[in-house]
């Protein structure tokens, strides 16, 4: 676990049941809150292929409004490397090493959630 910037925290690491391996990324802000809100989170339809990539990821989003979102993209160690306005259509993180990210939508009204996405050359 390792405080941010912000104050919050973040804490990656990976869990294995039986052959599966799941990695897991989590970033809180100050009180604990990771923007996570079941309801207004299914409230879209979103779809982010392929997962892992070699560093372009495909987006589809239905349900949105024509808002602007902003996305950030961090690293296990919790610093920004990526922060734009998208268009819905693709993500290029060719640059970028081999690793686990996560990636965060943020919508104009503060609503926001994330998604791991992992980046293998």
């Amino acid at each position: 676990m390792t405080q941010t910037n912000d104050n919050g925290y973040i804490v990656c690491g990976y869990t294995t049941i039986g052959s599966n391996l799941d990695f897991y990324l989590i970033k809180t802000n100050n009180d604990g809150y990771t923007g996570f809100n079941a309801y207004e989170q299914s409230m879209l339809d979103f779809y982010l292929y392929p997962n892992p990539s070699t560093g372009i990821f495909q987006i589809q989003m239905n349900g949105y409004n024509n808002e602007s979102i902003q996305i950030r993209v961090m690293n296990c160690s919790g610093q920004i490397i990526l922060k734009k306005i998208i268009d819905f259509n693709q993500i290029d993180l060719t640059e970028y090493g081999n690793g686990l990210y996560l990636l965060q939508f943020i919508y104009r009204n503060g609503f926001n959630f994330s998604r791991k996405i992992i980046v293998q050359h």
